[in-house]
């Protein structure tokens, strides 16, 4: 009998420990890019609601500059022209209520995005699926405005 007990406790600590590491894959950036249709440094311009996809989550739409490909088909974008990078949004913004944490963007902040493509509504988009698929480079010069709902902040 005892033995089942300590099985079963076991067991929970396992699914315990396994779920509190699940909240974003441990890869390095390396194994990140690998992942990953294009790695971009830029810096966002503008963020905003783009459209509904349930009851929980909006779909976000950030348009980017880009300033440097580190890997990436052209026809995804060059250095000096604009992305529209997409993303889901909680209706609460409270970015790490999900795991992996939702990706929240500021206008003016410089990142590097590691990027995929993703069907939306029947279309193909650059998508950024979790929080650390931004990194965070830092912000311009000038005050950063988070957009309507988009913190950085968690719950």
């Amino acid at each position: 009998m005892f033995r089942y007990v300590l099985i079963s406790i076991a067991l929970a600590l396992g699914l315990s420990a396994t779920l509190a590491t699940a909240n974003e894959p441990l890869w390095t950036d390396a194994e990140r890019a690998e992942s990953s249709t294009a790695v971009l440094v830029g810096t966002v311009q503008s963020v905003e609601r783009s459209g509904e996809l349930n009851d929980r989550e909006d779909l976000y739409r950030a348009v980017v500059t880009i300033e440097k490909v580190r890997k990436g088909d052209a026809a995804l974008g060059r250095e000096g022209e604009q992305i529209a990078l997409y993303f889901e949004h909680p209706k609460d913004a409270v970015l790490s209520k999900r795991c992996p944490e939702y990706v929240g963007l500021r206008s003016d902040e410089r990142c590097t995005f590691y990027v995929r493509v993703r069907k939306v509504n029947q279309e193909w988009r650059a998508f950024l699926e979790m929080g650390s698929d931004v990194r965070e480079r830092g912000a311009k010069a000038s005050a950063t405005q988070p957009a309507a709902g988009a913190d950085r902040g968690g719950g």
